[in-house]
């Protein structure tokens, strides 16, 4: 897959399922990653992937620290918080979703940074 954009993968294995809602998969997508922070207000797109295919794309507003928005699904402890990083954001537009939501992506790494310098 041939990523253009300034974007991020992440891996959202531990966290999702099947059938669960867009609210849901949004709050698992956005936080809480081990983010570069001299990097992280380049990254405009984030692609949730969970078991090696591209489950949704979001369009990354703001970054900030982890733990600055609450979570209405999942709960943190602070110490998980620590040096961690939460984009606020929504659903990316239908041409940026459409080229790769369903598309295989497969990667060791939790977070993935293409076309982020």
């Amino acid at each position: 897959m041939n990523i253009t954009e300034p974007a991020i993968t992440v891996k959202i294995n531990q966290t999702y399922r099947e059938g669960m809602s867009s609210g849901e998969l949004y709050e698992i997508s956005r936080g809480i990653w081990k983010i570069d922070k001299r990097r992280r207000d380049t990254i405009r797109y984030v692609l949730a992937v969970a078991d090696g295919v591209v489950k949704e794309v979001y369009e990354a507003k703001r970054w900030q620290d982890a733990g600055t928005d609450r979570y209405q699904f999942r709960v943190h402890a602070p110490s998980d918080l620590r040096d961690r990083s939460e984009f606020v954001g929504e659903v990316a537009p239908a041409a940026v979703r459409d080229k790769y939501i369903g598309r295989p992506f497969k990667s060791y790494q939790t977070v993935n940074y293409f076309n982020c310098d």
